[in-house]
């Protein structure tokens, strides 16, 4: 079980992700333990914890490289966690997939990842520049490539995005915001009124059957999570408006089926 520490608001910003551990199916838990030796402002947000055909534990994190103690929205880059002893200890990645520092100024954040069917990993992360990004590792996490531009799918409002590889088909599956509305009494506020979903059978260079799995302007969705619970089914929580939200959706769903 993992979860974040957080200090904010206060500044500079710090964060770290705990985790404790239960031998007896969560009736009983360990005392915390730092899943994110790192400084500063590090968060692993939700169901960002995988296990590689490897072994190894796999934990995406986004890091606040720049601005410490200035909106915590900015000055953020991807970078990854892991353990090969059952999450016992951790080890940050090398590097850190970094756009902001470029003078880009795009934000790498909140950041998911899959394995490739050639053994890389792939890193599927939010920015505020109107497009998710994604880079890759070769060496399972422990470094990352140079971030680029998923141009192909539009993500006007940030949101946590997803991507997962539906087990009974093999292709991967693609969850993240891809609209933004403005509400009409007060026009600063922004909502996530669109949670999409698409699929890749390219292993992430195209996509097709884009669908909405929650739309409406006067709404907000986001922080998903999903669990591919047989072949033929898949369960997504996320938030809404007037709380958390669970969908039943059969995999041919997500084909247009």
């Amino acid at each position: 079980l993992s979860y974040i520490y957080s200090t904010h608001p206060t500044t500079p910003y710090h964060a770290h992700n705990y985790y404790r551990r239960s031998a007896d199916e969560g009736k009983t838990w360990t005392d915390p333990f730092v899943m994110t030796p790192y400084p500063g402002y590090v968060l692993v947000h939700n169901d960002r914890l995988s296990i590689l055909s490897s072994g190894r534990i796999l934990a995406m994190a986004a890091y606040k490289a720049y601005l410490p103690s200035t909106s915590d929205h900015e000055g953020f880059v991807g970078m990854s966690f892991f353990s090969d002893d059952f999450g016992h200890s951790w080890q940050a990645s090398k590097n850190t997939v970094d756009l902001y520092g470029e003078g880009k100024r795009i934000e790498v954040q909140e950041a998911d990842g899959v394995e490739l069917k050639d053994g890389r990993l792939m890193m599927f992360a939010r920015t505020y520049s109107g497009f998710p990004v994604r880079a890759f590792s070769s060496d399972r996490g422990a470094t990352w490539s140079k971030g680029e531009p998923i141009k192909e799918l539009k993500m006007p409002y940030a949101g946590l995005p997803t991507v997962r590889r539906i087990p009974s088909t093999g292709d991967l599956l693609f969850l993240w915001i891809s609209e933004r509305s403005v509400d009409k009494q007060d026009p600063k506020i922004h909502r996530r009124c669109t949670l999409s979903t698409a699929i890749s059978k390219d292993e992430g260079r195209s996509f097709e059957h884009l669908r909405y799995l929650a739309r409406d302007p006067e709404d907000d969705f986001g922080y998903q999570c999903i669990e591919f619970l047989d072949k033929d089914l898949a369960l997504v929580g996320y938030h809404a408006r007037d709380g958390l939200h669970v969908a039943r959706i059969g995999i041919g769903w997500f084909y247009g089926k």
